[in-house]
């Protein structure tokens, strides 16, 4: 499994988008291991995601992971989480980053999620979400160290978040989904907890 892994990192690096044609392949076994027992080869999982990402660009290996949003295992949900904060971190290029608000829209129903972490870890993916949405640079954030990640969400980014995500996702102001990230928005240059772009 971890050959495997390596192997697949190294493919990133080396054929960038040339990949592309080879997720429908690569991902569905990516994916079931987010699933599996053990905490290492989650976290190798994660960081393979990483390497995919700035391969062949966000955006189609976020279009093939959205589903797990909604898996019936906690621990899924919060990996595809963290697939969707790294996704955010790339950035990338006009027409392979992902968008920040669709992300968002998708995630939402995270928010009251009844795994605290998940619920927790989308709270700071849809702050990063609106930190993005607002002109913010992620790749600066993807570099620095844990306490040098200071999202300053301006209150536009903020308030434009929550009207689209009440549009969009059903999150009305009286909510606690749309009362968990308006408090966590309201939190003026709070850092970005410890996640890299390699996903921990």
């Amino acid at each position: 499994v971890m050959g495997g892994f390596a192997a697949l990192e190294a493919a990133a690096a080396s054929l960038g988008d040339s990949l592309t044609p080879f997720l429908a392949t690569v991902l569905p076994a990516l994916r079931a291991r987010l699933a599996d027992a053990k905490m290492l080869v989650r976290h190798t999982a994660l960081r393979t995601y990483g390497s995919l990402m700035r391969g062949v660009g966000p955006r189609p290996v976020v279009s093939a992971t959205l589903r797990l949003l909604q898996h019936r295992r906690s621990l899924v949900r919060d990996c595809a989480v963290r697939v969707m904060t790294m996704a955010l971190l790339v950035g990338g290029e006009s027409g392979l980053a992902t968008d920040p608000l669709s992300v968002a829209e998708a995630a939402a129903p995270l928010l009251t999620d009844s795994n605290p972490r998940v619920a927790a870890d989308t709270s700071e993916l849809l702050a990063l979400a609106a930190f993005v949405m607002g002109g913010g640079d992620p790749t600066e954030l993807a570099g620095a160290s844990p306490g040098d990640r200071r999202l300053t969400v301006s209150r536009q980014a903020a308030e434009a978040l929550l009207d689209e995500l009440d549009a969009r996702a059903g999150l009305d102001a009286d909510s606690p989904g749309h009362r968990a990230l308006a408090a966590r928005l309201g939190e003026a240059k709070r850092a970005l907890p410890a996640l890299t772009s390699d996903g921990f």
